[in-house]
């Protein structure tokens, strides 16, 4: 399963034009448009999952009610189909999205 998680980093960073997919593969954070992601394949937990991990950043001042509507209500429309994935972190306070795909459904 590493190495189809590696073809799949490999592939996607060809695809965005984002370069050394080596430091995605090693769990090393990437950013987009402001936006941070990382991708991570933790064998010890589930060899067959790729994880993914987003931190979208602070909610604006004066927009908390908007902000925390928008996640409770994303959160419900995916639960049904994955768990709930968009939170607060409880360290920095910003908006954080994760999840977990079988690495065999996903692709570039």
């Amino acid at each position: 399963m590493k190495k189809k998680f590696d073809k799949l980093v490999h592939e996607f960073c060809s695809a965005i034009d984002l370069p050394n997919p080596e430091k995605i593969i090693a769990g090393n954070p990437f950013t987009i448009n402001q936006v941070v992601f990382s991708l991570t394949h933790l064998q010890q937990v589930d060899e067959t999952l790729l994880f993914v991990h987003v931190d979208f950043g602070d909610i604006p001042e004066g927009g908390e009610i908007e902000a925390y509507y928008e996640l409770l209500r994303e959160n419900f429309f995916e639960f049904p189909m994955t768990n709930a994935s968009f939170g607060i972190s409880p360290e920095t306070g910003r908006v954080v999205y994760a999840a977990a795909y079988p690495i065999e459904d996903m692709s570039p």
